[in-house]
């Protein structure tokens, strides 16, 4: 994440699809905060690094089937979100609550890995 993030200096606040190309899911969204969603977001939440899902140095590349995943689940967590989550009365004060991807992921590739404070094993990337 800080090669990736060293690399666009002076971009970070450039619309992601200007600074990278392939940009699907995140248009729109400043370049430095998707490396930051990806680095201290999604990878934490699968217990991965960069290499499950991008082509180190060739991040554009659609060549791992986890990246097209990782789009439908995005996809399917901001539907959540928004249809249902959202509709759930909430006590004034309280934040509304959320779905991401620890929420079934919890560290793991697999939903449903391990109970939150139970060690895991990080797959090959």
């Amino acid at each position: 994440m800080n090669k990736v993030l060293a690399s666009i200096a002076g971009q970070e606040n450039v619309p992601a699809e200007s600074v990278f190309t392939n940009i699907q899911i995140f248009k729109g969204v400043p370049a430095a905060r998707v490396v930051r969603i990806m680095g201290q977001g999604f990878g934490p939440a699968l217990g991965v690094g960069c290499g499950f899902c991008h082509v180190i140095g060739e991040y554009d590349k659609d060549g791992k089937t986890a990246k097209k995943t990782a789009r439908l689940m995005y996809q399917m967590v901001t539907t959540i979100n928004r249809d249902y989550v959202s509709k759930v009365p909430v006590q004034t004060g309280r934040p509304q609550p959320v779905v991401n991807c620890s929420t079934c992921h919890r560290g793991s590739t697999r939903v449903g890995g391990p109970p939150p404070g139970q060690a895991t094993t990080r797959p090959s990337q």
